[in-house]
């Protein structure tokens, strides 16, 4: 006479065997992990954001700075160029007043 014993089966398709409850577990701390290191990367990515922000901003006040002293630097640039050509002229006059002068008796 021959015994046959019997084996449990080494996996089942049913979805509610334990086998398939590791593998949901699994996928579920897959995902929680995954999840987590998102959120992280999202905070990482939302400080940068707002670093980066802060230093446009402090560009463009820098930029707006340099702007009115360059407008400041024009304006005097200006005055200055003005007086030298108000200088042009008198020295012009000057010399051609000089030039058109009769000769002093003292000359002689």
């Amino acid at each position: 006479f021959f015994l046959m014993i019997r084996r449990p089966p080494r996996s089942t398709q049913s979805r509610s065997s334990a086998a398939s409850d590791v593998y949901k577990r699994q996928d579920l701390d897959q995902l929680k992990g995954q999840t987590q290191h998102i959120a992280e990367n999202n905070n990482q990515l939302d400080q940068t954001f707002e670093e980066l922000r802060a230093k446009i901003g402090d560009l463009m006040k820098f930029n707006k700075q340099l702007l009115e002293e360059l407008e400041r630097f024009i304006e005097e640039d200006e005055r200055v160029q003005q007086i030298l050509d108000r200088r042009e002229r008198v020295i012009s006059l000057v010399n051609s007043c000089l030039l058109y002068t009769s000769p002093s008796p003292r000359d002689s």
